[in-house]
């Protein structure tokens, strides 16, 4: 039995075993130290409650666990202990991390404007955990152990972050100024983007990325964009030294979107189709 089916056994709350991690009840168990469990208590939404532990033990684990209890829509909290009937120690080790983890969201919102309203919205989201699994075990609601003046801050940068957030552009409006051959830094920009140098002599991706235009066979990736796009078939070059290059990267497969892989990057067909435009390309 794989380990995901262990897992899915875990769900249903089924007896199951493999390879060292067994679902015996609530409780998810990697040899025999316990790794996750079911509460008998939902949040206000009515999303059951699973704990589970910082650290799994094994490969990939973690997100077998996350997924199954999205899927079951259930809500979770990570928990060095994590166990339906923690004894009252353990109760102590599990609220001090998590209102740990929400002091120092609130340290660093107060730290700096940069980033603040995110760090004040992520030190939001750890309190209402912390409260949570409070309120799941019938303990004392937790509160921020800092001082005034640091609480005072948080809230100041909070308030001037998101005033500075409202007034930065639009994610629409930071790629249409990249497209216009606006140089940006430190902003995300989405899904990746192609355009022309000022000399048009060379290829710039949205990510920082350049190739000169004599290093790339231009013509040939267009017309097989095109040629795949119009029979929805992909094209996969299986003797890596064929593959067409561009610049240091290779060009792994044509999907049958017309969009391309190149090394570690995903090109739309869009964005394919508007180089070709650029270039004059038939």
């Amino acid at each position: 039995m794989r380990q995901t089916k262990v897992v899915e056994a875990w769900v249903e709350q089924r007896a199951a075993a493999a390879d060292g991690l067994r679902a015996i009840g609530s409780t998810l168990y990697v040899d025999d130290r316990p790794v996750a469990c079911w509460l008998d208590r939902a949040d206000e939404t009515g999303a059951q409650i699973a704990l589970y532990a910082l650290r799994m033990g094994r490969s990939r684990l973690q997100d077998h666990v996350s997924n199954a209890v999205f899927a079951a829509r259930g809500t979770w909290l990570r928990v060095p202990c994590p166990l339906p009937s923690p004894t009252l120690a353990q109760h102590e080790e599990n609220t001090n991390y998590l209102v740990g983890a929400w002091q120092q969201a609130m340290a660093a919102t107060a730290r700096s404007t940069r980033y603040a309203w995110s760090n004040f919205q992520f030190a939001q989201r750890e309190a209402a955990q912390a409260k949570l699994y409070a309120w799941a075990f019938g303990l004392p609601e937790p509160h921020l152990n800092v001082s005034r003046e640091v609480l005072s801050r948080a809230c100041r940068n909070a308030v001037v972050g998101r005033r500075e957030r409202k007034a930065e552009p639009s994610g629409e409006i930071l790629r249409a100024l990249w497209r216009g051959g606006r140089e940006l830094q430190h902003v995300c920009l989405g899904p990746l983007m192609l355009r022309l140098s000022s000399d048009r002599q060379t290829i710039e991706t949205s990510e920082g990325e350049k190739v000169g235009i004599a290093t790339v066979p231009a013509a040939l990736l267009w017309g097989l964009a095109c040629e795949c796009r119009q029979q929805q078939r992909q094209l996969i070059w299986r003797i890596v030294s064929e593959r067409p290059r561009i610049g240091r990267w290779s060009v792994q497969m044509v999907c049958a979107d017309g969009s391309m892989q190149v090394g570690c990057h995903n090109v739309s067909f869009a964005e394919i189709a508007r180089l070709a435009v650029a270039l004059n390309l038939r």
